[in-house]
């Protein structure tokens, strides 16, 4: 029998009108593999009927809720996120394990082919998160037995006595999932306990997605399969009788369908003994998905399962590799991870026939503007391609893609023959058919007419002769050339085919490049453990929080049916040229290039609506002189004073009911969050027009900010700083979800760039003020006036310290502002980020930025273990070695630390000077009482975070005092007669270190075990005496982040420096008549360039200072 390779047993990794992924039925196993299982039991009836029998036939909908099901994953996860996870206990377990394997393997030897070890997840920021792995002890061929263990000695759905009462008739996963309870509740006395004992104690299954999260997936169809499979998971559970289940709770029933989901296989016996079932079995082996391809598959032979391997290199982890015939889609969902697509793989275009017509019809318009003559025409088209189907004569054609009606196209160049025949048949009856000819066929039956011949029946049938033949070969193949009278309607059929992916495509509320994006500042930053119901505000969690593993495994999967829509997308257009399909966005006139008419209107509004402003200001346009080399005069709207005004002199009163915000009764959405509303709110009082109480306001806002979320999709790479890339693309994908959720009314008919523009407006000019009846807080409102002082941190008006008295809010001069002088105020102690992000500019010599070199303290004490010691480095060749001993080495070290960062993150630590300096320095600008948290961070001056300093000179004393527990001595003997004397070494010792640092090919490690520049960095330490040398260290390992950090960057500042050069000359050189445009459309972009300068520079600053 021809050797088929199948994977089971698998393991995970990191991976609205919304694509529609078809799971193709699973192709019949060989009776001699252990296959994906594909007969799941919530897609076909069995499972009704068994809940039927027992009284529950009826499956609520509250029980698909993400909240509900991903408190669930907390639960179960609970343990192995502990930072107090037992390392050397779980190590013992693992070996345990290996030799309980060897007893029921028929070939005792086998299991020391293999080895199991604990690896820590990709990108995962949190102590504990560990994957047990199997890898190879030493060199495998093809077709080595690992192991081979009598069915009888599974797991599985087979029970060796009678099934119990209450499982007689139950699916298969019940009764799989069932039999692993009742032997986990056994403990030691089962003879599964060292396998039961390692299963994890979470599966990241979309199964425990959040509401977010499953949202992210963007394709409706799993969404709707995962509430279906959570629906049925608590159904069954209420069926069963608890002692079925050794009275387990439904956390503990949903882990163990996880562990079923996740790790079952599928022998069918049709072929064995006259048998005619099928059976399932957990196989005792841990496969690490870490590879690209499964090492290893399972074969059903002598009433036992064999695990075989391909060629492998000891040492190497092996991955099992599954059953050509899943599905992409299907291993996401049920095995927890994205797979490479497979010609198995089919995305379906459209949900039903309806769904095509009304698409088409709204597309191309329908046939004579008639909708339901257009369905009519499709289905006939549908009854003539199913009737020659069925006719003897087509029996030669290869019809295996032929026996359903799917709308789909195909990883293997198929597409769907009824969906060809359908559009062929419309773009004929559109271009060719007069209308009689079509009308005065119709019957109660169709446009086939009974008992005769008509020319639009013959015209069917052409057509569907003619789609059968061009299925001989693949509709890709572009090589292939028919001479036909019909050749147009295909083409036309082709270009509608093509049309609706881009469609598609376009729904999604990310491109390809944003998910690049997105992947890769997660590989920067990793990923966090933050539940939906910590969130301040869990519909704009894009605003703080990076990507949780569950948001990276359904990123993944999004970004590969993206990728294959793309490419059939080629493929089927034969690589025409795609056409630009970016929208740029209707540009206006900048900020502050308003009419002037208008703003004398606003000011005579203002008066009428008893909003007073002093006689001492004025709103004008300003020119504000180049801050730099880099910068060129702007013009700018702003408030300038008039005459001198005088600390605590009354600039404006502000009455709170000319506040704009979103407080009618047109909202009625609830999945969108406030920022949404407000914007929403002002498209509706836009659109009134001079009917609008506050139309003349709104006709003074700027129709343009050079926000970058206005920079096209390729030009996002010019950010360069990961957690801004993240948080930018999360904001445009935000935008454009809020804008699909909110209905037509609530936006007033506005197109999505008119409400990109609002949003923009919500998010630079909205304030947080007590609007509401009671005095009660709005989040986004509208302030007129007291939007147009612009900010700054050296600001002179006042609102932030005045009460609301009598529904008004009075802002008043902070200190003397001198006569033309532009009045600033404070939107609050802002980074550059956010100003760039949401505000459209930012500020040179920003007090308040700051630059977190890493996530947490710990995410920073991993990095500084391995800058400073490379003790694992003897087992380079063997991964099982390196990662016991990095995790003993991480425990060790983590657990002499814990109590250091806990101090740290208290911040009851010494402050120290510098860090006395900045706190004085943000106090003289108004904020004494600045929240702060305490981070591995840096800012201004070079200054770093003193709690920062003090977890890193701790970490230098733990690993010199474990050095010596391990017989280590001090690189840096005290006293040092042969080194000389240091102490007028100076900077240049620490200007020569810094360079060796930079000749290295790749990353420091290991600088206190290695030869890595150790002359240099010896004399740069003796220079210090003992007592400080611990602290010195610290403030290089910032350095040395700072330069790894700048390194990554895929431009220098020197470059940077140039390119600002660049385009100021570039601006300068133009014509007076094209130069609003130029700057209009480059604006974003030039903040972009300047923004990651200014960023690079505060990164230096550390380098800078230490030198001096």
């Amino acid at each position: 029998m021809k050797d088929e390779r199948l994977r089971c047993g698998g393991r995970w990794s990191t991976g609205q009108f919304v694509v529609v992924l078809l799971f193709s039925v699973l192709a019949v196993a060989s009776a001699q593999h252990c296959t994906f299982p594909k007969d799941l039991s919530h897609r076909s009836p069995s499972l009704k009927a068994w809940l039927v029998s027992k009284g529950k036939a009826e499956v609520s909908d509250k029980w698909d809720r993400g909240r509900s099901w991903s408190k669930i994953h907390k639960i179960l996860s609970s343990r192995e996120n502990s930072s107090d996870w037992d390392f050397d206990k779980s190590e013992e377990q693992a070996e345990e394990f290996l030799k309980w394997v060897s007893t029921i393997s028929r070939f005792p030897s086998s299991p020391q082919k293999i080895s199991v070890a604990y690896l820590e997840r990709p990108w995962w920021k949190s102590d504990g998160a560990q994957v047990l792995s199997s890898f190879a002890a030493r060199d495998l061929r093809d077709g080595d037995t690992i192991l081979d263990i009598p069915v009888q000695l599974l797991i599985s759905d087979e029970w060796a006595v009678e099934d119990p009462k209450g499982l007689r008739g139950a699916p298969w996963e019940i009764r799989l999932a069932a039999k692993l309870l009742r032997e986990r509740s056994r403990g030691n006395k089962s003879i599964w306990a060292s396998y039961i004992k390692l299963l994890p104690t979470f599966v990241p299954l979309p199964l425990f997605f959040s509401d977010l999260e499953i949202n992210n997936v963007q394709d409706s169809t799993i969404e709707d399969e995962v509430r279906t499979i959570r629906k049925y998971a608590k159904a069954t559970y209420q069926a069963l009788d608890y002692k079925d289940i050794s009275r387990a709770k439904f956390s503990e029933y949903a882990w163990a369908l996880s562990i079923v989901y996740s790790s079952a296989c599928q022998v069918d016996k049709a072929a064995t003994k006259g048998r005619t079932d099928s059976a399932h079995y957990l196989l005792p082996f841990f496969g690490s998905t870490f590879g690209t391809r499964g090492q290893v598959y399972a074969k059903y032979e002598n009433e036992g399962l064999k695990l075989l391997s391909h060629d492998v290199k000891g040492g190497m982890p092996l991955a099992a590799e599954y059953d050509a015939s899943s599905t992409m889609r299907d291993i996401f969902i049920f095995r927890g991870f994205v797979a490479k697509i497979n010609h198995q793989d089919k995305f379906s275009l459209f949900r039903n026939i309806q769904d095509l017509v009304d698409w088409y019809s709204s597309t191309f318009d329908a046939v004579n503007d008639n909708r339901y003559l257009t369905l009519r025409i499709a289905r006939d088209a549908v009854k003539t391609l199913t009737a020659y189907l069925s006719n003897q004569e087509t029996t030669s054609l290869d019809r295996s893609n032929s026996t359903e009606m799917n709308f789909s196209i195909g990883a293997n160049g198929f597409v769907d023959h009824y969906m060809t025949s359908i559009f062929a048949t419309l773009s004929y009856a559109k271009h060719t058919l007069t209308e009689d000819m079509i009308e005065g066929s119709i019957t109660s039956v169709g446009l086939i007419v009974k008992n005769g011949t008509t020319p639009w029946e013959r015209i069917l049938q052409s057509i569907a002769t003619e789609t059968l033949s061009r299925y001989r070969w693949n509709m890709m193949d572009c090589k292939k050339q028919f001479d036909s009278s019909l050749e147009f309607a295909f083409k036309s059929a082709k270009t509608t085919i093509l049309q609706r992916i881009n469609t598609v495509l376009h729904s999604f509320s990310t491109d390809l490049a944003e998910d690049q994006y997105l992947l890769d500042a997660a590989g920067w930053e990793g990923m966090n453990e933050l539940e939906d119901d910590q969130l301040a505000c869990p519909s704009c969690r894009w605003q703080t929080e990076q990507m949780s593993f569950y948001d990276s495994l359904a990123l993944k999967y999004r970004f590969s049916v993206k990728t294959f829509l793309s490419e059939m997308t080629s493929a089927i257009s034969c690589g025409a040229n795609k056409t630009d399909d970016i929208t740029k966005m209707a540009l206006g006139t900048r900020p502050g290039e308003g009419d002037n008419g208008a703003l004398q209107k606003f000011l005579g509004w203002c008066a009428g609506h008893d909003l007073t402003i002093s006689d001492r200001l004025t709103i004008t346009d300003i020119l504000v002189p180049p801050q730099d080399e880099f910068s060129r005069p702007a013009k700018v709207r702003g408030v300038v004073a008039l005459t001198d005004i005088h600390q605590g002199e009354t600039l404006s009163s502000l009455p709170m009911t000319v506040g704009l915000f979103n407080n009618d009764s047109v909202s009625d959405s609830s999945a969108v969050d406030a920022w949404d509303y407000a914007a929403a709110r002002l498209l509706r009082e836009k659109a009134k027009g001079n009917e609008s109480k506050w139309a003349p306001y709104i006709a003074i806002l700027p129709e343009y900010l050079p926000t970058p979320i206005h920079l096209e999709s390729r030009e996002l790479k010019e950010v360069q700083w990961w957690p801004i890339i993240r948080e930018l693309v999360q904001v445009r994908k935000a935008i454009k979800e809020s804008y699909t959720k909110l209905s037509p009314n609530e936006l007033s008919l506005a197109s999505y760039n008119e409400y990109k523009w609002a949003v923009t407006m919500v998010h630079s000019r909205a304030f947080t003020l007590p609007v509401k009846p009671d005095e009660q807080y709005e989040q986004y409102v509208f302030m007129p006036f007291m939007d147009m002082i612009n900010h700054h941190y050296h600001y002179k008006a006042d609102w932030m310290s005045q009460p609301v008295w009598d529904g008004k809010l009075e802002i008043t001069a902070r200190r003397t502002v001198n006569k033309g002088e532009e009045l600033f105020a404070s939107f609050g102690p802002r980074t550059n980020d956010n100003l760039f992000l949401y505000y459209g500019f930012v500020l040179e010599d920003n007090p308040f930025d700051a630059v977190p070199l890493f996530g947490s303290f710990e995410e920073a004490l991993r990095w500084f273990i391995g800058l400073w010691t490379e003790n694992c480095i003897d087992f380079a060749k063997n991964q099982v070695k390196v990662s016991r001993c990095q995790r003993k080495t991480w425990q060790n070290f983590w657990n002499r630390m814990k109590h250091s960062v806990e101090e740290a993150e208290s911040g009851s630590g010494a402050q120290g000077r510098e860090w006395g300096e900045l706190l004085n320095y943000w106090a003289d600008l108004g904020f004494q009482f600045l929240p702060y948290q305490p981070g591995p961070t840096i800012y201004p001056g070079g200054v770093i975070d003193p709690s920062f300093l003090a977890v890193f000179s701790s970490s230098y004393e733990v690993l010199e005092t474990m050095r010596r527990d391990n017989g280590v001595d001090s690189p840096w003997p005290d006293p040092c007669p042969e080194c000389g004397n240091y102490s007028a070494v100076g900077s240049s010792a620490m200007h020569k270190f810094l360079t060796c640092i930079e000749k290295q090919s790749s990353s420091v490690r290991g600088l206190l075990d290695g030869q890595t520049c150790q002359s240099e960095l010896t004399k740069v330490v003796l220079k210090e005496e003992k007592l400080t040398r611990a602290m010195l260290l610290a403030r290089i390992s910032v350095v040395l982040r700072c330069k790894e950090i700048l390194a990554s960057f895929p431009t220098t500042i020197a470059e940077d420096r140039d390119l600002l050069k660049a385009d100021a000359d570039t601006c300068s050189e133009e014509t007076s008549a094209s130069r609003r445009n130029v700057q209009t459309i480059s604006s974003h972009l030039q903040l972009t360039r300047r923004y990651r300068y200014m960023k690079k520079l505060l990164l230096h600053t550390p380098v800078d200072k230490i030198l001096k």
